[in-house]
């Protein structure tokens, strides 16, 4: 894969299966399936994170909300939840 090739890794958790994931797994990138996810955040270069109500593979509403932080050890923790609750 071109990314991997370049250093670059990219995980994407989500709740549902869609024609979106099915897109993102045809170009190469790691897809899992998480149905209990609740968290919504992207983590960018192990320091930028994206937190809030937004789903960034999904619809937004008026009401969604997001907040972004750099911090590598916020990006640490979250990267490590999530890890988390893929293993479990």
């Amino acid at each position: 894969m071109e990314l991997l090739s370049q250093g670059i890794e990219v995980l994407i958790l989500t709740q549902t299966a869609n024609e979106q994931t099915e897109y993102l797994q045809r170009k190469g990138l790691s897809v899992k399936i998480v149905p209990t996810l609740s968290l919504c955040t992207t983590i960018i270069d192990k320091t930028i994170v994206w937190y809030g109500a937004i789903n960034v593979l999904g619809y937004t509403s008026e009401e969604d909300n997001v907040i972004k932080v750099t911090d590598n050890n916020l990006a640490n923790e979250l990267t490590n939840a999530l890890l988390s609750i893929c293993s479990a």
